[in-house]
């Protein structure tokens, strides 16, 4: 009995120690336990029930969003959105962190030396007085609801890229896992920037900003080459002026010449801006990018890639150039002049059949002669194409014309000393002749 008698004692001492230690809480309370082991398990299984409740109503009770982290923390999975309690408590309490830190940040300005005010000082110009562990609670307060608004609103990132990245074909260099973080940093801007006097809940507010960072993700960095967001505008706004008056651009039936002006009026556009967001959407289109690995290949296969790549849009876009280029230098010269220059110059269009494959092998066996060939005879015998982009001797001009080679010369000369000439009288671009 004596034996049964001080076990129990020393188990009632162990377990009322154990409880003093856990319920040792304000939201519990203080309780002591009898000596008694049935009293003591009773009051024990009463206290627990008293825990399990007391921390099932009061879990979302404190106004600090450290219990709403440590909620978000323990599930997960849960993907409900903010109330509108939560969202504007979690709101206020990152404008006032904002508020904060601009004080900081102007009080150090205004220091000597930039250096930072001491503690106290910066509790009184907030308004905190001496209460630092409410100044030092607000800042940290105001860091977790930063955190907090933007993870519980990501669904609103996805959302907005859904709807963007399903109103295009394709992304050439930009994933969705790109465009999700991008997402995130608007979305995390639009914390920063919120104003609580413009009314309003803060989604409507965000997915402006989110919008606007994928947007200009997409159109800065989806490209090898950068363009300017205005260009990629203006790509959106013919695309929808094509839609609105019926013209296919799918076709080459918008080159026409009051095709392309109508669809330039519609869109708004001058007729440079509109060739300048033309060449872009065609390169877009036309899939002229070339991966990493194609340029770690070797020899031919790199060069045939490469050209496998550019064949259609250099194809496009040296047709228009050409056009261009000759109806504004026929304004000053000759037919004969004109067709010289051609030739000499590498103005005509390219009519070849080649494939890609006989071109990149054409291109790689210039290349390897034009290194290692030493005399200017062999050099001079590279140059017999004439097509454009690719110079020709006076001699070729000649075959082509079929006059003598000094004949060609002088029409040559003849007609670069007119264009100088009207560039000097500023009817002509400089950079045209360069």
């Amino acid at each position: 009995m004596v034996s049964n008698y001080r076990s129990n004692s020393k188990r009632a001492a162990l377990l009322n120690a154990v409880c003093l230690s856990l319920l040792a809480s304000p939201a519990i309370g203080f309780t002591t336990f009898s000596s008694s082991p049935s009293t003591t398990a009773l009051q024990l299984h009463t206290t627990m029930k008293r825990v399990r409740t007391t921390s099932q109503t009061t879990i979302f009770a404190r106004s600090s969003v450290n219990g709403m982290a440590q909620a978000e923390l323990s599930s997960p999975s849960e993907t409900n959105r903010l109330s509108l309690e939560e969202e504007k408590e979690l709101l206020r309490q990152a404008v006032e962190m904002r508020r904060i830190t601009k004080i900081e940040s102007d009080m150090t300005m205004r220091s000597a030396g930039l250096n930072k005010p001491l503690l106290l000082e910066r509790s009184r110009a907030a308004g905190y007085g001496e209460d630092l562990d409410a100044y030092e609670s607000a800042i940290l307060d105001g860091q977790q609801a930063r955190d907090l608004l933007v993870t519980r609103n990501i669904g609103l990132v996805h959302y907005s890229i859904k709807q963007i990245v399903g109103q295009r074909r394709h992304l050439n260099s930009l994933s969705r896992e790109d465009l999700v973080q991008e997402g995130s940093i608007g979305l995390a801007r639009a914390v920063d920037r919120w104003n609580p006097e413009i009314g309003g809940r803060f989604s409507t507010y965000a997915v402006y900003w989110i919008r606007a960072s994928v947007l200009r993700c997409i159109a800065e960095r989806d490209d090898m080459l950068r363009v300017p967001v205005h260009v990629t505008q203006s790509v959106k706004n013919i695309e929808k002026a094509a839609r609105r008056i019926g013209i296919d651009l799918t076709n080459d039936s918008w080159r026409e010449a009051n095709s392309a002006k109508q669809l330039a009026e519609e869109a708004g556009l001058s007729v440079k801006n509109f060739e300048d967001a033309m060449n872009v959407r065609m390169r877009r289109l036309g899939g002229g990018y070339t991966s990493f690995e194609c340029y770690m290949q070797k020899g031919k296969q790199m060069a045939s890639d490469v050209f496998t790549l550019r064949e259609e849009e250099e194809q496009e876009m040296s047709n228009i150039q050409v056009d261009q280029l000759k109806s504004t230098l026929s304004k000053y010269l000759r037919p004969k002049e004109m067709e010289a220059i051609s030739w000499r110059y590498g103005l005509v269009k390219s009519t070849s059949n080649e494939s890609p494959k006989q071109k990149a092998n054409r291109y790689l066996a210039e290349m390897e002669e034009e290194l290692f060939c030493q005399t200017p005879a062999a050099r001079e015998k590279m140059v017999t194409k004439g097509k454009w982009g690719e110079a020709m001797s006076f001699s070729e001009v000649g075959k082509h014309m079929k006059v003598s080679a000094e004949y060609g010369r002088r029409l040559c000369h003849a007609a670069l000393k007119k264009l100088q000439q009207a560039a000097e009288e500023g009817k002509l671009e400089p950079a045209l002749l360069m």
